[in-house]
């Protein structure tokens, strides 16, 4: 490692090299036993933070990247040890180095307009960071407590960070938004339990092509009629106007599980958006061709149910 850390600092912090280095060293500690295990991860985190003091732009981006990538790993060991102390601040320097400091060092890059690659997916691995320690958090303690390395920040802001990043994440390099695009059945799931996460999903999602959300367009549609069913609507609004011919057949299928006024409400420029007189006619006409027993039990179903 220290050979390895000597070649990089002579050659100016080369982010290739350093990407090579981690990716040995995160390979040779499933050689190692426990404890050298953590000399491993101290070592290279070491030279990571030796290295931020020099560091600037793209590089420093990807420098604090990989520092919250060890951190995180160390904060599995020592938790694995018992060491709860240490998992605490491992945690604790992960979430500043993908958050806030990442976080500004990335943004400071794109405002720049660097040309350069390192730290892309940064919003993305911050995500990814916040919804393992999310998950983690609300098993331990049922959502109801703070993290526990940042008692100013409830499991509820967790989760806004989480939709945020995500899709921010939508609009970064391809393999990052290929990422956030498989995730949003998570997402659904976190503006369900959180509703301070509904506004952030609303303009996170306003922020990108609306093509993305055409693979979950039937997991979007079966929440109209529950109480996050406002923050899809302005999506599914605009995946109508663009790709009309791809939600009407979903809309349909979700009309006959929707119940209630609030998803009638949602779906009624849903409706008009998607009209379209020759398909409809068409449709109406399949759904005619069947057996006049069947159309009377349906008929006399629909009856009783007027007088229930």
């Amino acid at each position: 490692i220290k050979d390895a850390a000597a070649l990089m600092v002579g050659e100016g912090h080369n982010m290739q090299n350093l990407r090579a280095t981690l990716a040995y060293n995160r390979a040779d500690l499933a050689r190692r036993e426990p404890k050298k295990r953590l000399a491993v991860l101290n070592t290279t985190q070491g030279y990571i933070e030796q290295q931020l003091g020099v560091g600037d732009g793209a590089s420093r981006v990807e420098l604090l990247l990989c520092l919250g990538e060890w951190s995180e790993l160390k904060a599995e060991l020592l938790g694995a040890e018992g060491d709860e102390e240490g998992r605490v601040e491992a945690l604790r320097i992960a979430f500043g180095s993908f958050g806030g400091e990442g976080q500004g060092a990335s943004e400071g890059r794109e405002r720049g307009h660097s040309s350069s690659g390192n730290g892309a997916g940064s919003s993305i691995r911050l995500a990814s960071m916040c919804d393992r320690m999310l998950a983690s958090w609300e098993e331990e303690q049922k959502g109801s407590a703070p993290l526990p390395f940042e008692p100013t920040l409830p499991a509820a802001a967790v989760a806004v960070m989480v939709v945020e990043h995500t899709l921010k994440g939508l609009n970064e390099d391809e393999a990052s938004s290929r990422t956030a695009r498989g995730t949003l059945p998570r997402l659904l799931d976190l503006i369900r339990r959180y509703p301070e996460a509904r506004q952030p999903f609303v303009a996170g999602t306003a922020a990108s092509p609306s093509w993305l959300f055409l693979r979950w367009t039937g997991q979007m549609m079966a929440v109209l009629d529950r109480d996050e069913g406002d923050a899809v609507v302005p999506a599914l609004e605009r995946m109508a106007k663009d790709f009309p011919s791809a939600l009407r057949y979903p809309l349909r299928i979700s009309l006959e599980n929707l119940e209630g006024a609030s998803a009638e409400q949602r779906t009624v420029k849903l409706k008009q958006l998607l009209a379209h007189r020759t398909t409809d006619a068409f449709v109406s006409a399949l759904e005619g061709l069947n057996h006049p027993e069947i159309w009377l039990c349906d008929c006399i179903k629909a009856i009783q149910k007027m007088f229930v």
